[in-house]
């Protein structure tokens, strides 16, 4: 390895002692985490709160029922799938600041403790769980689902923006991906082992596709703004950078829930229950 080698790799990978903590891409990995899951479940927050004024105020008796259908199909990834990443969340804020995130000066141990019951008091995120699976998706075979993924898709085939077409076709892929692995959990449901050992993974998938539209939602709406010229443009370039960030690197992460939730119960139930014991 030459000196000049040496050189460009400790220009790149050690900063000087007066660069930010902003300056390293695992400190902007980690924000970027943050930035995308609080503003993505702040929008889906919104849209079901619309969903429930709907379902009580629309005119339309038909319109209510399809309103609160979607309101309970979405309900469990609001409780839930918010919750448990939000306990992702605070322990980034805590990594983000170093040795010092710990300490009581910035708050951040105060806020991990906080969040950590809200996995529990709405229900147990496994409750939560089977009850999107069980109740919510298999009670109805999977109608108000599809109808769901069906407006999702509607959305993206709506959209004329060629920069959109990427973030477009990646809803539909998880949108047609959701329905698959709802089918494939549908047709096992016989076992009641394989539904339970499924349901927690089924959340976390559903809760990365939902917010994947919302982010869709949102980046679709900010190019228009951009398009009429703000005043704060800034605000609305961040959102499409944000969104760009959720698709690279948020989204792929339902996949690995996909396999999971489809993989044999033979390991969780081959163990004796003595064998839990930590032995020697």
């Amino acid at each position: 390895i030459n000196a000049e080698y040496m050189g460009h790799f400790l220009s790149v990978y050690f900063f000087s002692p007066g660069d930010p903590i902003l300056a390293h891409p695992e400190v902007r990995r980690m924000l970027l985490t943050m930035k995308s899951f609080s503003e993505g479940a702040r929008c889906l927050v919104y849209y079901a709160a619309q969903l429930l004024d709907g379902s009580l105020h629309h005119p339309d008796e038909a319109t209510r029922q399809d309103m609160d259908q979607e309101l309970g199909l979405l309900t469990p990834i609001v409780k839930a799938f918010i919750s448990e990443l939000a306990n992702e969340m605070a322990s980034h804020g805590i990594q983000v600041y170093g040795g010092h995130g710990f300490i009581g000066e910035w708050g951040m141990e105060q806020i991990a403790r906080d969040v950590r019951i809200s996995t529990l008091y709405e229900g147990t995120t496994g409750i939560q769980s089977l009850d999107l699976l069980g109740r919510k998706v298999m009670m109805n075979r999977g109608a108000v689902l599809s109808a769901f993924c069906d407006k999702m898709v509607a959305f993206c085939d709506a959209q004329t923006d060629p920069e959109l077409r990427p973030h477009c076709e990646a809803v539909k892929a998880a949108a047609a991906d959701w329905l698959q692995v709802t089918k494939e959990i549908l047709l096992r449901a016989k076992d009641p082992s394989q539904l339970e050992s499924s349901a927690v993974d089924y959340l976390y998938f559903s809760g990365y596709v939902t917010f994947s539209y919302m982010w869709l939602l949102m980046e679709a709406k900010a190019r228009l703004r951009l398009a009429e010229k703000p005043t704060d443009p800034e605000f609305y370039e961040a959102k499409i950078k944000t969104s760009a960030f959720w698709f690279n690197r948020m989204l792929p992460r339902m996949q690995a829930h996909k396999i999971t939730m489809l993989a044999p119960t033979s390991d969780l139930t081959a163990m004796n229950d003595e064998e839990f014991a930590f032995l020697e």
